[in-house]
């Protein structure tokens, strides 16, 4: 019995000696992270993290980095730090800004370094490193990818015509005329591209062109051409100057115009949404042109007149060509743009900023001549009478100007003979004078 325990005890001693024992030790990193690209002149940012699984109680390191190309702003290159407290950290950063000061690749390096935990025990620790590469502006634009094609496009639930091709530009699409909304899909072929124009779209009866423009990330841009057709019920055409619109059968389709309120008209035996104002008594139907845009005419008794209303920041008109029988005289005729729309206007010279324009104030409905300042985007009635009274000013002016011109002319002519004459007499005087003394000195 008593072997038995002794050699129980041998082996227990053996185990002891010979077996090993694994102890888990603290590991650390020491990492540099920071924007894998920089521009010339930029200022970037480099994050300098100690972690470790474990509380670690001080550490020390350098941060080396290519000065030939990087100019430090701020940040402490070369760290020793030591914990205050018994629970020690598991983490923290530092934050280094550097200038960047020419092209290439610039590396931001751990240098020496040391990590303890809270027993004063060394640990292990590993390091990454960071590398920045850098570009002037120039270099960086010529990477820019010019790629502004479309990978797909298309709108959901429908087969465009042709089907879809990078190179074609244009595609046609027809829709029933319940179809209200559709959704254009429109994927880029390269991520850095962007698209614009695709998505739900409203579609107005009859034509809908939409523009989808990609842009590249260089700069170039691509754009695709969709006209959907939505069909119409028994479509009213109309002429006007020879040019052949369908009338608008929707009103919610008629835009909003100041002073006018919903209606109806009749035209070709059809009644036909409108739009009337009790200001200005006209009534107003809107027309689509081959695009789909929609166009206001006024309409009286089967004639069109387009209208455009302009606002400025005095007051709202709708311009009319004028009667030139009522354009105030030296005022000469042009054509301008005012908010993207050409009118006829009078002006007193080419250098003038001034236009007069006949129209009719959309909100009081008086008619009559206007004036529009280009410089200000303003309009203001014309005051003719003011005119007038200011010629009238001007002429009164001009008269005394003449009046007082030629009283100073004769004073100065009265003046001038007045000077003449005193200096023939001074002359005559002087003569005689020297004749008195000759006549002493021969006497003498």
């Amino acid at each position: 019995m008593k072997n038995i325990r002794k050699f129980i005890i041998s082996l227990l001693l053996i185990a002891v000696v010979f077996i090993p024992v694994t102890i888990k030790a603290a590991t650390a990193s020491i990492k540099v992270t920071t924007n894998g690209r920089a521009i010339v002149g930029d200022t970037i940012t480099a994050t300098v993290t100690v972690s470790s699984s474990d509380s670690l109680g001080a550490w020390q390191f350098d941060v080396n980095y290519d000065n030939t190309r990087l100019q430090k702003v701020s940040g402490d290159s070369s760290i020793v730090y030591y914990i205050q407290d018994t629970k020690g950290v598991k983490s923290k950063s530092y934050t280094l800004k550097f200038k960047v000061l020419k092209s290439g690749s610039a590396a931001i390096n751990i240098g020496s370094y040391l990590v303890w935990d809270l027993n004063n025990n060394q640990v292990k620790a590993t390091v990454g490193n960071a590398t920045v590469k850098i570009m002037t502006q120039a270099e960086l634009e010529a990477t820019y990818s010019t790629n502004a094609n479309l990978k797909s496009f298309g709108v959901d639930g429908y087969e465009i015509s042709p089907a879809f091709d990078k190179d074609v530009l244009e595609y046609t699409l027809t829709v029933p005329n319940e179809i209200e909304k559709v959704n254009i899909a429109a994927v880029r072929a390269d991520n850095t591209a962007s698209v614009n124009g695709a998505g739900e779209k409203e579609l107005a009866e009859g034509n809908n062109k939409f523009e989808i423009v990609v842009t590249a990330q260089k700069g170039n841009t691509k754009t695709y051409v969709i006209n959907i057709e939505r069909k119409e019920l028994d479509p009213i055409y109309v002429e006007i100057d020879k040019v052949t619109y369908s009338l608008v059968r929707k009103a919610n389709q008629l835009p909003e115009l100041t002073g006018f309120t919903p209606s109806t008209i009749t035209i070709n035996e059809t009644e036909i949404p409108a739009l009337y104002s009790e200001i200005t008594k006209y009534t107003v139907v809107g027309v689509k042109d081959s695009d789909g845009n929609i166009i206001c005419f006024i309409y009286n008794d089967g004639k069109y007149s387009q209208y455009n209303e302009i606002q400025t920041k005095g007051i709202k008109i709708f311009i009319r060509n004028g009667n030139k029988a009522v354009i105030p005289d030296g005022y000469k005729s042009c054509e301008i743009t005012i908010n993207d729309i050409k009118v006829t206007a009078y002006r007193l010279s080419d250098k003038s900023k001034q236009y007069l324009v006949y129209g009719v104030n959309v909100e009081t409905g008086d008619e009559g001549l206007y004036v529009y300042d280009e410089e200000l985007n303003s309009v203001i009635s014309f005051d003719d009478e003011y005119t007038k009274k200011l010629d009238a000013k001007c002429d009164m002016l001009l008269y005394c100007c003449i009046l007082f011109g030629g009283l100073f002319a004769i004073i100065f002519v009265v003046f001038i003979i007045f000077i003449i004459k005193s200096s023939k007499k001074s002359k005559k005087t002087t003569k005689k004078d020297k004749k008195k003394s000759e006549e002493k000195e021969m006497i003498a």
